[in-house]
């Protein structure tokens, strides 16, 4: 499913591959259905075989949620390399088509096919695609099928046998291993649902979908390494921005208590401190939903040429945005509690997501507004008032955070207390 929202630009791509460019319009038809049919079997098949022979092996079993979690990465990824790859090339589609790098030589065959179908390597290259898919499709139906049911069975077994441990462990914990074992839960918990990385993906690339064309120009203006201290109110507003699109309705802490489903009562009930329960809870879910987004920011600051202080002076922006606004959702989640959902969407749906996202785009704009505005203030002020400005923000934002942290945990164990 993640991997859906390749499609449309794919589709895009053969549909000027073989309308546009092949001789003829009967003939390109017939051959773009063709081709299309061949990398969409060929390629579900190749997903399917792997699955099935990987699902196998015991180290799948023993790491069955993380090997499962890195390959629906993957699947949420490469639709987005490939958007980013048709958004990120200049000129016209034709020439987009003309680019695909010739190291993908078994896509790079569809073109010839398109272009000069008769030609020995574009024959060549359509009896190879073939060949393949009916390869997988004899495979799939001797090794793949007839064991299809036992090997879902044998992983379900072990998959409820380590649940099981997990929480036979985390009920006798005691207070030295207490972190490793929650730590140890929660990385059990979160890889339970595809969900889950489905938000965490989203939620890492959002702010970046929606000024990938912005980005492109701002690496070609390279006016990103002259971003220096005076220049830090401006770039606090940024991570201010982008903090905000990253930590959406959509992020793990708007869902995280609700993740324990009916374990929240049975936690509770156990001899250890609930609170710090919680706030250990936190913090891990914080590390995991802020992992991709920092390591994204991180890339970005790099293949942009911020300079060094900038980037530290980014980050820790963006880390302190991020802990308010976690707090605002955790808080959410333990108030509209939900422990009978059967989907990541039902909880994600609790919100009213039209008003969420009208609300984003809101704050966007002022976020803008704002940038654009201390930009023009810091150039009409002296280098030591503008990186001041800067320094007084961070300040004030740290303060914010150490304050929002403690107010919104309070409330959080009082509503929890309350249940």
């Amino acid at each position: 499913m993640p991997a859906l929202a390749g499609i449309v630009p794919i589709l895009a791509y053969f549909l000027v591959l073989y309308i546009r460019l092949a001789p003829s319009l009967w003939l390109g038809l017939p051959l773009m259905l063709l081709s299309l049919a061949l990398l969409f079997v060929s390629v579900t098949l190749v997903m399917v075989v792997a699955v099935h022979f990987l699902a196998q092996t015991t180290v799948f079993r023993k790491y069955q949620s993380i090997f499962s979690n890195v390959m629906i990465g993957i699947g949420v990824l490469i639709p987005l390399i490939f958007v980013l790859f048709l958004q990120s090339t200049f000129g016209s589609i034709v020439d987009k088509v003309r680019d695909i790098p010739f190291l993908l030589y078994p896509i790079h065959i569809f073109y010839k096919i398109a272009v000069e179908p008769f030609s020995t390597e574009a024959i060549l290259g359509l009896l190879a695609w073939i060949g393949l898919t009916l390869f997988l499709l004899y495979l799939t139906k001797k090794k793949v099928l007839p064991h299809f049911y036992d090997v879902i069975l044998l992983n379900s077994e072990e998959k409820v046998k380590k649940e099981r441990r997990n929480k036979e462990r985390i009920s006798t914990t005691n207070k030295k291993g207490f972190f490793r074992m929650v730590l140890r839960y929660h990385l059990t918990l979160l890889g339970q649902g595809t969900g889950v990385i489905t938000v965490l993906f989203t939620s890492a690339f959002l702010p970046y979908l929606m000024m990938i064309g912005l980005i492109s120009k701002i690496r070609d203006s390279q006016i990103v390494p002259d971003i220096h201290p005076p220049y830090w109110l401006p770039l606090f507003f940024i991570a201010l921005f982008i903090a905000v699109v990253n930590n959406n309705i959509t992020s793990l802490h708007s869902i995280a208590l609700s993740l324990e489903r009916e374990n929240v009562d049975f936690l509770k009930s156990l001899p250890f401190d609930f609170a710090r329960y919680v706030k250990v809870k936190f913090w891990i879910i914080f590390a995991v939903q802020s992992f991709l987004p920092i390591l994204t920011l991180l890339g970005l600051s790099l293949y942009l040429g911020l300079p060094i202080l900038s980037m530290i002076y980014l980050l820790v922006v963006w880390t302190l945005a991020s802990v308010i606004i976690s707090c605002h959702h955790y808080l959410k989640d333990v108030k509209n509690l939900s422990t009978n959902w059967s989907s990541i969407t039902d909880l994600v749906n609790r919100s009213n997501r039209i008003v969420a996202i009208v609300l984003i785009f809101i704050y966007s704009a002022i976020l803008m507004a704002l940038v654009i505005g201390s930009l023009f203030l810091v150039r009409s002020l002296s280098p030591i008032l503008a990186i001041s400005l800067g320094v007084g923000a961070l300040i004030l934002l740290l303060g914010l955070a150490i304050f929002g942290y403690h107010y919104y945990l309070s409330r959080i164990l009082a509503e929890i207390e309350k249940r």
